[in-house]
């Protein structure tokens, strides 16, 4: 299997980790994380003070959960990025930050690479990169009328309707997903992205409005490609180096 058919959703707290191109990506069980949250022996393996001291700062249970999960997964997929390059590092010394950069502000990122979390019901998944990256996981849902409209393209209307809430959930799913690597929020750009096709294996191709090229680095938006599909009731999307340049 290659893409996102090589992703699995665990149902433990080991994270399951694939590399797909110059990116690798893990994803894991937000429940049986937080299963964790009291141990103390393992919250010291998995996480610096820093971060224990953040954890334990957020008020609301939902948040401390996704949160871990996602930090849990973020690391274990930066921990294999760094030993495809010979780098031994110790979870806890992985720390993830959120950037206060103006252009991304709020994202993700780490020492030795650059790094995107998502979550939805249930599931964490994150990917780490030498390049920038960006994930997406979202479970299969209904979507408005008018959240498709002010949302999607002419083309993608066509497909959601006739491929239903899955087809759907992928285009959103995307969208996310390539924002992301670039470092900036969905809101006010929904339509200015385009998912023109998933090809058999997964393979994304895109369109992107000259308004928007307009406000991307041009360093990375020829450069990325993406993958892209169904998990069983979930909508995975990929954007980033997806194609192998080696190490080193």
């Amino acid at each position: 299997m290659s893409g996102i058919a090589a992703i699995m959703l665990p149902r433990t707290e080991t994270p399951c980790t694939v590399g797909i191109g110059d990116c690798v990506v893990s994803a894991v069980s937000v429940e049986a994380v937080a299963r964790r949250e009291n141990d103390p022996v393992y919250l010291a393996r998995m996480f610096g003070n820093t971060e224990r001291e953040r954890l334990h700062g957020l008020r609301l249970a939902k948040r401390r959960r996704e949160w871990m999960a996602g930090r849990v997964a973020a690391k274990a997929a930066l921990q294999h990025l760094h030993a495809q390059a010979g780098a031994e590092s110790p979870l806890h010394a992985l720390v993830i930050g959120n950037s206060s950069a103006e252009h991304n502000r709020g994202q993700p990122e780490a020492a030795g690479g650059h790094v995107s979390i998502s979550h939805s019901q249930g599931y964490a998944v994150a990917a780490a990169s030498a390049y920038p990256v960006g994930i997406d996981i979202e479970r299969v849902r209904p979507f408005p009328d008018a959240a498709r409209e002010m949302a999607f393209t002419a083309h993608e209307l066509r497909v959601s309707a006739a491929g239903g809430d899955a087809a759907c959930t992928a285009v959103w799913a995307f969208k996310e997903a390539f924002m992301k690597a670039h470092g900036k929020s969905i809101f006010g750009w929904f339509a200015d992205i385009e998912l023109e096709a998933i090809g058999c294996d997964g393979h994304l191709s895109w369109r992107v409005s000259p308004r928007l090229v307009a406000q991307l680095p041009s360093s990375q938006g020829p450069q990325l490609s993406g993958y892209g599909g169904l998990i069983g009731d979930y909508a995975l999307a990929l954007v980033g180096q997806c194609v192998s340049h080696g190490y080193g």
